[in-house]
């Protein structure tokens, strides 16, 4: 396993799909499904609450993908968590380093692979 450090990236995995896409574009012409997408984000939510409707539920909406995650280096308030995962996103926020929600994150990445 290999660690990367992130700066707002999105990831996303199609466990079947092959071959790699260069494009968004080609992508989407490829009508592969996406397994899972994980949206990074490392900045406060303030500085990012703006794209929960023009970003995230945007890719949501067009990707279509079995399970979605939003991985925060920092703390998301209570009720936008709630408002997310009511639309099927699952929120993992305050990943600092010795966090347990660490642990948290990589078994609900984990759980994703053995679904598929």
């Amino acid at each position: 396993m290999h660690a990367y450090i992130w700066r707002n990236v999105t990831i996303s995995i199609s466990l079947n799909a092959k071959g790699c896409f260069e494009r968004t574009e080609e992508f989407i012409n490829s009508k592969r499904r996406i397994d899972l997408i994980i949206e990074c984000k490392e900045d406060p939510f303030n500085a990012w609450k703006n794209e929960i409707k023009s970003q995230i539920l945007s890719y949501q909406e067009t990707f279509k993908p079995n399970n979605f995650i939003i991985a925060s280096l920092e703390r998301i308030p209570d009720t936008e968590k709630r408002y997310l995962e009511r639309r099927g996103i699952r929120v993992i926020d305050n990943l600092k380093v010795n966090s347990r929600n660490i642990i948290t994150f990589y078994n609900l990445v984990r759980e994703q692979f053995k679904m598929s």
